[in-house]
């Protein structure tokens, strides 16, 4: 079974200096490829083009590996972490729950959150008010596998 580890790399070189000898260290220890996303293809498809999207190119990686682990590039990887590919059965997904409640007018601008919150205050403004209070999850972790290609099937390539 061909599998990887995948992070982002178009927008964040400074944080991959840190984390990018743990993720491949991960990569390794869980006999899976690394692979880093450094080419943006994305921003041509979309009408908002914001970086995370491009992580959506996993999708065309479904076809050369079964299992995909993606971790963003702020992730620091420890020695302990276990198979994440052990812990993931091969029929289901695997991501962390959000929980956030608050309103991005509650944050302010020297918080780490802020470029989050701005975010759903931004995608509000398009779709409406948003009940972030359900159960969403947070994209910097994400388990791919072949049984998520029904969802990505509707990204255009």
């Amino acid at each position: 079974m061909k599998k990887a580890v995948v992070t982002l790399g178009v927008h964040v070189p400074d944080l991959l200096l840190i984390s990018e000898p743990l993720l491949r260290a991960y990569a390794q220890k869980v006999d899976a490829d690394f692979i880093k996303i450094e080419n943006k293809v994305m921003d041509k498809l979309i009408i908002y083009p914001f970086p995370c999207f491009e992580k959506f190119q996993m999708k065309d990686m479904l076809d050369n590996y079964e299992r995909i682990i993606y971790l963003d590039a702020d992730i620091l990887v420890q020695k302990d972490t276990p198979n994440l590919f052990d812990i993931v059965p091969e029929t289901e997904v695997g991501g962390v729950y959000d929980n956030f409640k608050n309103e991005p007018s509650e944050v302010d601008s020297s918080n780490n959150y802020y470029e989050y919150f701005y975010s759903m205050f931004f995608i509000q403004k398009v779709l409406g008010k948003v009940d972030w209070g359900g159960k969403y999850f947070n994209a910097a972790f994400w388990f791919f596998q072949n049984c998520i290609v029904i969802f990505l099937t509707s990204i255009p390539n």
